[in-house]
């Protein structure tokens, strides 16, 4: 049995089926560890598994995770969570089942949510490890925000190309986030009591503290870890660094978030810091300076998953492309503008691109063509609030 793909669910009956279906195609068998839903979770997962077990939560996911890892049977692993679903290609069992080396594997997981502002939708992918092969010594650790790096800090890992996770966020209500994150903190604090040097959790706090709006004390995890001398990934050191740039723009110190950002650029020129850089200078109309940041933004995955960051890995085509159109027409260069997308593939060209398009034809008074693309932005993404009318 060459591929197990593990699913640890509670009151999933929203995503569950979307999760399995996703991995009909590739999974020899789908295991799935329930904590006793009181919701139709299981009844759904029947019609597609009869590899369900039962385990009263432990408020412990890396317990739930490798409870479920232990009734795998196939050679490789991979983890979803019930609110994700696995995009792969023609080429991802053959990899696999070929490869005689690899340990395992990186993913790239798209974050899907809307954002806050105007309900835009956005996709910011984040490199993770959830394929590997079945070792017993392969084991997940932490209560929360739970992973496996640890076994492989000395390795070369290899990003898996043109396969990779959605993570629809965009799909669970506000509320259900916001409860569901400080649950996460509350773990978090309960682990740090035993275990209060452990950076990947103070980084992951700081996070959640960002998350809700508790700058104060996310600063402060920010700084001990950056006080800390031992175990400093250098991925979390970038990801501090950035993070604290982001706090400093909630609290209106740009100054300060561009000193951040510049530090973590020290370390490695990272898309993240180059996004968020240009993303500053935009805001400030410096569109000059803003596009200089948004030419070097990766769209590709770099080949070892060392190299890519917990915030953003890279971003996608569509989002550099729009990014650097807006820059264009901020800078009345409406011309220029319409043939930059018109030069684009059309499957990267995004409902917010197509807006910017609207706009530019509109500029240039050609009003029937301004409502055509327009209404093109709408129809790709009819939930996304803009203020544009023709």
């Amino acid at each position: 049995m060459l591929l197990s793909v593990c699913i640890i669910t509670k009151n999933e009956e929203s995503s569950i089926e979307n999760c399995i279906l996703s991995v009909i195609g590739i999974a020899d068998e789908i295991v799935i560890l329930d904590s006793y839903s009181t919701d139709l979770t299981v009844e759904i997962a029947k019609k597609y598994t009869n590899k369900i077990f039962f385990s009263y939560w432990k408020d412990d996911f890396s317990y739930a995770r490798n409870l479920c890892k232990e009734k795998a049977s196939g050679k490789w692993i991979l983890f979803l969570d019930a609110d994700e679903e696995f995009v792969f290609d023609k080429n991802f069992i053959s990899t696999i089942k070929k490869d005689r080396k690899s340990q395992c594997f990186g993913l790239i997981r798209k974050e899907i949510y809307r954002l806050n502002t105007n309900n835009k939708l956005v996709s910011y992918p984040v490199a993770i490890l959830r394929l590997f092969r079945n070792k017993k010594h392969i084991l997940f650790q932490n209560i929360v925000h739970e992973r496996i790096d640890n076994h492989f800090f000395n390795q070369e890992i290899t990003l898996l190309k043109n396969s990779y996770i959605r993570h629809n966020i965009h799909k669970q209500k506000k509320e259900f986030i916001n409860q569901k994150q400080k649950y996460y903190l509350s773990l978090i604090n309960k682990q740090l009591t035993i275990d209060n040097d452990n950076i990947w959790l103070i980084f992951q706090k700081a996070k959640t503290h960002f998350y809700l709006n508790n700058f104060d004390i996310a600063l402060t995890d920010l700084k001990m870890i950056l006080q800390l001398k031992e175990n400093k990934e250098e991925k979390i050191l970038i990801g501090s660094y950035v993070l604290h740039s982001l706090i400093c723009l909630a609290i209106n110190e740009k100054k300060k978030a561009i000193e951040y950002l510049n530090k973590a650029l020290k370390i490695k020129k990272t898309t993240v810091a180059n996004l968020f850089l240009g993303d500053i200078f935009f805001k400030n109309k410096d569109y000059k300076k803003a596009i200089i940041h948004y030419l070097k933004l990766e769209t590709n995955t770099n080949f070892f998953y060392k190299d890519n960051m917990f915030l953003i890995s890279h971003i996608e085509n569509s989002e550099k492309i729009y990014k650097i159109a807006s820059c264009l027409l901020s800078l009345n260069l409406n011309i220029i503008t319409i043939f930059y997308i018109f030069l684009q593939k059309k499957k990267d060209i995004s409902a917010s691109t197509y807006y910017l398009l609207s706009i530019a034809f509109h500029k240039i008074k050609k009003k029937s063509l301004s409502k055509k693309f327009l209404d093109k932005s709408k129809t790709l993404d009819p939930l996304w609030v803009n203020e544009f009318n023709y």
